[in-house]
């Protein structure tokens, strides 16, 4: 009796593994429709580059100044099931109130603002009903449904890049819309349940509990803005060292497809390393590739060796987007693990980008390339130091993030939904 129960318990385990990878798949192939085609769409409608980088960014603010409300409401109020919903719907509404806008600075940029509000708990929440799903005892595989995300955005980079090419730009926001709202219907199918009642009562909601009662929580999130803001830094203007060295469009695009595939092994390898060494020894193999790429960027100008140092840079974000998910999984209790992932958003790709575009763009023209990029390599090293000693109470041992075998998660319930 027990060998069937437990048989029908691990086909419902599956069940809903295959859930989550599919979901992955799902809403990173329908990001793609949208987030590498949106500044060509904002030329196309007649912005120069000053306007569409005012449009970027108050859309990037926009994003970090919702973030926290989602993550509340996820943790306090809604649960992750209910706000990703919720999230997904009011993208697709905004996506296409952008279609009406024409091509009024002001109304792009309120519209877009409040797309990129309801973008903003996408990714965390999505990370978050992932660590729920899989619980203490399987963290560590995490990077096997997360490389999933990686096969979706590369294919449908290309894809809907090549619809774009043939059709123009016209169906990028319709197409987007009707994808959002798709996986919101998708993500339906996971267990929805009521946050836990059990908190700490702060005048700043679920951020302020966790920044004051997470050992070392503030510390850590600041190591990796450091290491984001750093590496965005690089990041954002190899596209000019390779048209500088004599490359175009095309390689620039190749480099960022091709990066994306290069993430999916070490994603899927990412269980046996955080298994054999545990997930701050792998960060810091991942961090160390990225400054690696930024010393190498300081001294090649070849088009083609910068183009494959971009696509080399794969695997660090392989390694180390896996590991801070796993690493704030850890660290915050059940009742903060959508607050918890979403502050390790906004460090990293929230409020790092805005600093760190900023002062590499001005490094960049005023004190010269080589420069910017030494010093990007520079600031990765101490983020990644910063990580590591904020993260010391973990320990060494890898076992860590397998406590309590078998507890069941809060979110997820009972395997079946």
């Amino acid at each position: 009796m027990r060998g069937r129960e437990s048989s029908v318990h691990d086909e419902a385990v599956a069940v809903v593994d295959r859930r989550l990878r599919r979901l992955y798949a799902l809403a990173w192939t329908v990001f793609s429709a949208f987030i590498p085609f949106f500044v060509l769409w904002l030329r196309q409608r007649g912005f120069s580059p000053s306007r569409i980088g005012v449009i970027l960014s108050v859309t990037a603010f926009a994003s970090v100044a919702a973030a926290p409300i989602w993550s509340h409401a996820a943790d306090r109020r809604t649960g992750t099931v209910r706000a990703l919903q919720v999230a997904f719907v009011s993208a697709g509404v905004l996506a296409l109130g952008l279609t009406t806008t024409g091509s009024t600075l002001l109304g792009v940029a309120a519209v877009a603002a409040a797309l990129g509000a309801a973008q903003s708990p996408q990714t965390p929440l999505i990370d978050a009903l992932a660590v729920s799903t899989l619980g203490p005892s399987r963290l560590h595989e995490y990077g096997a449904f997360r490389l999933w995300a990686s096969l979706g955005w590369g294919i449908g980079a290309i894809a809907f890049g090549a619809v774009f090419e043939a059709l123009g730009l016209g169906p990028m926001l319709p197409v987007y819309a009707l994808g959002v709202v798709v996986t919101a219907v998708y993500v339906g199918r996971f267990r929805s349940s009521r946050p836990s009642k059990e908190h700490v009562a702060s005048p700043f909601g679920s951020v302020g509990d966790a920044l004051a009662h997470v050992p070392m929580l503030a510390p850590y999130l600041l190591g990796v803005f450091v290491f984001g803001a750093s590496a965005r830094a690089a990041w954002d203007f190899v596209p000019l060292r390779i048209v500088s060295g004599g490359g175009g469009p095309l390689l620039v695009g190749v480099a960022a497809g091709v990066s994306a595939f290069v993430e999916i092994p070490f994603m899927r390898w990412s269980s046996s390393l955080l298994s054999r060494v545990g997930a701050r020894t792998v960060f810091v193999a991942g961090g160390c590739v990225y400054a690696a790429a930024s010393l190498g960027w300081a001294v090649l100008e070849g088009s083609l060796a910068v183009t494959a140092v971009r696509i080399g840079l794969g695997v660090g974000f392989g390694l180390t987007y896996v590991t801070l998910v796993v690493i704030t999984g850890t660290l915050v209790p059940e009742r903060l693990r959508n607050t918890g992932q979403t502050l390790l958003q906004m460090c990293s790709w929230g409020l790092a980008p805005i600093v760190g575009s900023l002062a590499g763009g001005f490094v960049y023209q005023h004190i010269g390339p080589s420069q910017m990029f030494l010093g990007s390599a520079a600031g990765i090293s101490v983020g990644i130091g910063v990580v590591w000693a904020s993260t010391r109470r973990l320990g060494g041992e890898p076992s860590r993030l397998r406590e309590q075998p078998g507890a069941p998660s809060q979110e997820q319930g009972p395997p079946l939904a």
